[in-house]
């Protein structure tokens, strides 16, 4: 999970993204396994 991230917001839809800068960024620190600032618990529910 990347907290934080900057985000675009498009004036006409209201769609969401991400800039090519900012995804880059994050498949390098997802790459390079970088360390996590803090782990957190997450519920899971199970489809079928």
């Amino acid at each position: 999970m990347v907290e934080q991230v900057p985000t675009e917001v498009c004036d006409r839809c209201g769609e969401v993204t991400f800039s090519r800068e900012t995804a880059e960024k994050v498949r390098r620190m997802v790459q390079a396994h970088s360390q996590p600032t803090r782990k957190v618990e997450v519920e899971t529910f199970a489809f079928a």
